[in-house]
């Protein structure tokens, strides 16, 4: 069911109680799904509600295992308890939402610690071990029964870099450590919670990344106060890359402290071209994985 606008209020406070918990925390992660938002959605989500909607967000009657509140084309599922574990781990899954692609596009590098937050079954944390043979994957979820799920298939799998996490609605249950940084994506939020989440993280003298792929979202950064923008050249339907994209939104961030043209860039000529358009860094991640010779790589990059 559409949100009530005090669903919508009690759904932003979860997600900003929710990354204050990680900011304190201070994990030094890649903090897998934005399930902050999740968590905090899933919740306001089930309430009798008018329709308030906002950003990528629309409404409609619910379907069968939906709650009626559609992202980007995509109807928002209802909580999945213990009991719906096997359909997450249906075998038409891997046709229907190419985890392979998303896992490809997040570019993740093998001594990575990620926290899949609402890992549920362990259907992406699984696949996320194979990618940090040298890191480990916290799976975080609130339904102990589930974590039980994902510690009893670890054993079985010989599976050792998966630890289970219990969290709550409004801490994901991180353990501390330290970070430098936080990824916002600008697609995944509207603008309330993107400037929310900015200034939440300055106060904690946290970096923030504000990452584009668009114009608009160029300038909702730029509304939201970014002093860091990434753009990424993945299109994140089709999954290619196209360094023009760097370079068409590159004069709209003259102002920027710091620009950063992520992905696509593999050669030095690729990192040149991205600091003639006036970016200040790079983001390489799968050229890095896929060279036999990753320390050789970024010394050529450097060299440009």
């Amino acid at each position: 069911m559409p949100q009530t606008a005090e669903g919508t209020r009690d759904s932003r406070r979860r997600s900003r109680a929710c990354l204050d918990a990680m900011i304190a925390s201070r994990i030094s992660t890649l903090v897998f799904s934005i399930a902050c938002l999740a968590l905090g959605s899933a919740v306001a989500a089930q309430e009798d509600a008018v329709e308030v909607e906002a950003g990528h967000y629309t409404s409609r009657e619910p379907g069968d295992f939906g709650i009626g509140k559609i992202y980007m084309g995509r109807e928002i599922g209802v909580v999945m308890s213990p009991e719906g574990a096997s359909w997450l781990d249906r075998g038409e899954r891997a046709r229907e939402e190419r985890p392979d692609l998303v896992l490809e596009a997040m570019e993740i590098e093998t001594d990575w610690v990620v926290a899949d937050i609402g890992a549920a079954s362990g259907y992406y944390s699984f696949r996320l071990s194979s990618r940090v043979p040298e890191g480990r994957v916290l799976a975080v979820d609130i339904q102990p029964e589930l974590l039980q799920l994902i510690e009893e298939r670890s054993a079985l799998a010989g599976v050792d870099n998966v630890e289970a996490v219990l969290g709550t609605i409004e801490d994901p249950g991180l353990p501390e450590s330290a970070a430098d940084a936080v990824l916002l994506v600008a697609a995944a939020l509207d603008d309330e919670l993107l400037s929310g989440f900015r200034e939440v993280a300055a106060a904690a003298s946290l970096a923030a990344l504000v990452e584009v792929h668009n114009e608009v979202e160029a300038e909702r950064a730029l509304e939201a106060g970014a002093s860091m923008v990434g753009v990424n050249n993945r299109d994140l339907h089709s999954f290619v890359t196209d360094l023009g994209v760097a370079e068409r939104l590159a004069p709209l961030l003259e102002g920027v402290e710091v620009r950063v043209a992520e992905s696509g860039v593999t050669t030095p000529e690729d990192a040149g071209r991205m600091e003639a358009a006036g970016y200040d860094a790079v983001l390489v991640g799968s050229a890095l994985v896929q060279s036999p010779d990753p320390a050789s790589l970024i010394r050529s990059l450097q060299s440009r």
